[in-house]
């Protein structure tokens, strides 16, 4: 896997990149409307060069709560992309009982959106990945490179 991400913004709170048809979130903090806008850039420009795409989303163990106005930006992003959007794959990087019961909650919410868009939780990168590029249809990749590569961006910065 020689292709490095791109990598659209950095901060102490969230890093945005892509590689390839891929839409890469680090979530550090917790989440502010202003570090959506990044995000937003990153799925536009995703949109423009691919039929469809996939994300995967990290969150660390310092962001697991959303603003209400981040609630409602990232909805309107969701709604956006919803055309485009392959999968979605969630890191939740709690550990134990906690970290289960997020994943848990949040697959509630998924599910009672009812959304098209195939969608589930994880607690390591690996298994996202290769569930996320199974869902794109593609062929898997070097899984092991690809999750080198998010614990790269993840490092960035921290």
């Amino acid at each position: 896997m020689a292709e490095p991400p791109k990598i659209l913004h950095q901060s102490p709170r969230v890093v945005i990149a892509t590689w390839r048809d891929i839409l890469i979130s680090i979530w550090r903090a917790n989440v502010e409307v202003a570090d959506m806008k990044p995000a937003q850039r990153g799925q536009a420009e995703l949109m423009a060069r691919y039929p469809r795409y996939g994300n995967l989303a990290l969150a660390e163990k310092g962001a697991l709560r959303m603003s209400s106005e981040a609630r409602h930006e990232a909805a309107r992003i969701t709604e956006a992309g919803k055309a485009s959007t392959g999968a979605v794959a969630l890191v939740i990087a709690l550990e134990g009982f906690a970290g289960a019961a997020v994943r848990a909650a949040v697959t509630g919410v998924h599910i009672l959106s009812r959304s098209k868009i195939p969608q589930k939780s994880f607690d390591q990168v690996a298994p996202a990945a290769h569930w996320l590029f199974e869902k794109m249809g593609q062929p898997l990749p070097d899984v092991a490179a690809f999750t080198n590569l998010v614990e790269d961006l993840r490092a960035i910065g921290s």
